[in-house]
């Protein structure tokens, strides 16, 4: 038995010796007097310390040795950690302060310190400006449209590719059909030149060096720019991506004028806005607690890669290195444990991150703060939505269990909660030789595990 181990049980030796003490007093007490007697509604005396009293504590205590028991059995095979906390405290733990590759566990800290760095309600802003204020309905040269970091700009087909996806169905947007309209409605009739497209907020690094190119080609992430429309995809289903996210935003922008009346005479080409140009119009994304909260349930790798690169710019740059940077420093100044840390990308696909089962668990803690509701609002329900809508529905641990997933090749990360009348909150990871349907048997069996706690199956009080 681990020292863990024979620690648990010497606690739950004492809480049953408390207990036995209850007993051992409300005995006494009834033996001193007449029995008491329900049939006459007289009431039964409890004792101050008695086992109808701490129940559930009980339990969790003894479920955590069946808990760490099938957990280490689980995780044998691999390379892994684990930590699970209870109302009693840490009920399951190996190895947790081992720092191994998150996967997509890591969009649980990149939209915590998102949260931190901006706040909830938070808004980004995608503006089209001019050299002049449009004169007659023309535009006596080029329209800019400048990228605000938006990583829900959406046409009004990808809005609709979303909500016909069980993983994506919630997903918010901001409506480029909707800034096309303001346009229009600011009295635009004509652009002498054209629709220019300026990213220049973020770095010009457009695909991390830590990545594998088949993420691009897969679909899993596209090109990154601070100017990003329907997630840089090209078409959908099959989720193609563009190779210039920016280009790409400016053509549909000029598809949805055209379908307005608004001529464009030079169509859309890269470029910079003006220092002294005017706003013509401008659109605000929904709250970032809403982005947030998307991101981690359909596990969305564009979403969190661009929110690192807004954090970058609190840093002067916009860029990646340096929103790793400021991430790292907003979760120590939130308490988040940081030993063995090392964190590359906002998505989890770089197997340079490393982070620990412990630290995953202490940003977890993080959801019940004002302000990052939506690191709990966020979390996958197994059997329902997102990445667990068609995953996990055994009647045991569908609806109860809430979490976000890791996945890449030899790699299975799974961090959230278990809801119930014992609820805990849990991360394990494992690195190891399986594929992705190896990692997800590893989730499942994990997942088995943790609906069972406290796995107590007789009443350890019967009612007098």
């Amino acid at each position: 038995m681990t020292r863990r181990g024979r620690s648990l049980l010497r606690l739950l030796a004492s809480v049953l010796l408390v207990v036995g003490v209850g007993i051992a007093g409300r005995a006494t007490r009834v033996s001193d007097g007449a029995a008491p007697s329900r049939a006459t509604g007289t009431s039964v005396d409890t004792a101050l310390v008695s086992p109808r009293r701490l129940p559930l504590v009980v339990q969790q205590l003894a479920g955590a040795q069946l808990l760490q028991r099938d957990l280490d059995a689980t995780l044998a095979p691999y390379e892994a950690c684990a930590a699970v906390d209870a109302a009693v405290g840490p009920v399951g733990r190996s190895d947790a302060d081992r720092a191994l590759t998150p996967a997509s566990t890591l969009k649980l800290v990149t939209g915590a310190a998102a949260l931190a760095t901006f706040g909830a309600e938070h808004r980004f802003t995608t503006r089209v400006v001019a050299a002049a204020p449009p004169v007659d309905g023309v535009v006596d040269g080029d329209l800019v449209l400048v990228g605000g970091g938006d990583p829900v700009l959406s046409t009004p087909e990808y809005e609709a590719f979303l909500r016909a996806s069980p993983r994506h169905r919630l997903e918010p947007v901001t409506r480029l059909d909707d800034l096309a309209q303001r346009i229009a409605s600011a009295g635009v009739r004509r652009v002498a030149g054209a629709i220019v497209t300026d990213d220049s907020r973020h770095d010009d690094v457009r695909f991390l060096p830590e990545w594998k190119l088949e993420y691009f080609l897969d679909g899993d992430v596209g090109r990154l720019s601070a100017l990003t429309v329907d997630d840089a995809n090209a078409s959908f289903p099959g989720e193609t991506r563009v190779d210039d996210p920016a280009a790409h935003a400016g053509a549909e922008l000029v598809r949805l004028l055209e379908a307005r009346g608004v001529v464009v005479d030079g169509g859309s080409v890269r470029g910079v806005a003006p220092a002294d140009a005017v706003e013509v119009a401008r659109i605000e994304s929904p709250p970032l607690a809403e982005i947030v909260e998307a991101m981690i349930t359909s596990s969305d790798n564009q979403t969190a890669e661009l929110l690192v690169r807004e954090i970058g710019t609190t840093a002067g740059d916009g860029s990646t290195a340096s929103g790793t940077a400021a991430e790292v420093a907003a979760l120590d100044a939130l308490g988040v444990p940081l030993d063995g840390t090392t964190i590359v990308d906002g998505s989890g696909l770089a197997r340079a991150n490393a982070v620990s089962c412990s630290t995953l668990v202490r940003v977890l803690t993080l959801r019940t703060r004002a302000g990052f509701e939506a690191l709990d609002r966020g979390l996958a329900v197994a059997g329902r939505t997102g990445t667990l809508a068609e995953r996990l529905a055994d009647p045991a641990i569908a609806d109860r269990l809430r979490a976000k997933t890791g996945s890449l090749d030899g790699v299975s990360g799974l961090a959230g909660v278990v809801d119930g009348t014992s609820p805990i909150e849990f991360a394990t990871l494992a690195v190891g030789d399986f594929g992705e349907d190896g990692g997800r048997a590893i989730q499942a069996a994990v997942a088995t595990v943790l609906a069972r706690f406290p796995a107590v199956p007789v009443d350890l009080v019967p009612v007098p």
